[in-house]
């Protein structure tokens, strides 16, 4: 009998395309021990470079700034966020730290007109802030009481839209004053289910002034 084979699988659960060097770009990180973050050049299918993110075994959530800066929303091995960045100039990669103490994960991630970050978190439900220019972070708060996750966001004129889980809600946060307003109250009449059946907001957008969730 020979022996058994493992079956090895690579998981990419997210990736984000950008201009680098004039060439149109894919980022995404592979899971595993050691995740890798891999820079791919889409028109010839080439791998330019890949680097390994110590401690991070997974990444559910990539962003680009405007100045092409790849943000990669970590998760660690011992279930603790990390934000790190990939520079498109330098060809190198950063750990920015864990932006929220006391979570478990980054779910969503999204950037603003300036280069701000904002992060959703796992368990806390939180929306977090990086300002890339002073290297600091600003903690929003929950987003909805007894919710825990923050799985989607979309940022648009001054607000950040967070789709709530597990039951799905869709909070506006105004990143100025901090001020939240729940916007998805009718939404279980216009599906026809009870309010704690509305599944997750699992993923959202900003097309021509419209939010879709």
């Amino acid at each position: 009998m020979e022996a058994a084979v493992p079956i090895m699988r690579i998981t990419l659960n997210d990736a984000v395309i950008g201009m680098e060097d004039g060439k149109e770009t894919l980022y995404t990180t592979a899971s595993g021990n050691d995740a890798v973050f891999n820079v791919v050049d889409i028109r010839s299918n080439t791998l330019l470079r890949s680097f390994t993110l110590t401690g991070v075994a997974q990444s559910w959530r990539h962003a680009i700034a405007p100045d092409g800066t790849v943000y990669i929303a970590a998760i660690n091995g011992n279930n603790t966020p990390a934000l790190w960045k990939y520079s498109p100039e330098t060809k190198q990669v950063t750990n920015l730290g864990n932006p929220s103490p006391g979570d478990k994960s980054l779910w969503s991630m999204t950037t603003d007109d300036q280069g701000n970050v904002y992060i959703g978190t796992y368990d806390t439900g939180r929306v977090v802030k990086y300002d890339p220019v002073n290297n600091t972070y600003h903690d929003y708060g929950t987003m909805m009481a007894g919710r825990d996750y923050v799985r989607s966001m979309a940022y648009y004129k001054g607000h950040i839209y967070a789709g709530i889980g597990a039951v799905g809600h869709v909070v506006k946060l105004n990143v100025e004053t901090g001020e939240k307003t729940v916007i998805s109250d009718p939404v279980p009449g216009i599906l026809g289910v009870q309010p704690e059946e509305v599944p997750f907001a699992y993923d959202m957008a900003v097309v021509d002034g419209y939010l879709f969730v």
